[in-house]
């Protein structure tokens, strides 16, 4: 097989650091925010109820929860993708699946 007729992408090593240094940053950001939230709020807020103050923490800390997860996802996703081409056709392999396109099956490249 020639080489041209093998490639093979994957996430470089540079990318998964980065995807996790940008985790923590959302994670030192949402503990300095609910620090802030929890910490700070009620002594400028005295006719506020507990409730609201509950919910307001709740929501903020929900924020970050979700953008840290959804780094450390992007993170582990991009670290097991890899799209090969070759002689076959064209392989992706993500997570949880593997899905082929064989070059006979291919009929326009746009």
């Amino acid at each position: 097989m020639s080489p041209e007729l093998h490639l093979t992408y994957r996430a470089s090593r540079g990318e998964v650091i980065g995807g996790l240094f940008v985790a923590v940053f959302f994670a030192v950001i949402g503990c300095v925010a609910h620090w802030a939230c929890f910490v700070n709020g009620p002594n400028n807020c005295h006719d506020v109820s507990i409730l609201e103050k509950i919910l307001a923490v709740a929501f903020i800390d929900g924020i970050f929860v979700f953008f840290v997860v959804f780094c450390i996802y992007a993170t582990v996703y991009s670290h097991y993708y890899k799209l090969t081409f070759d002689e076959n056709g064209i392989t992706e392999h993500g997570i949880r699946s593997v899905k082929t396109i064989r070059i006979s099956e291919i009929t326009a490249i746009q």
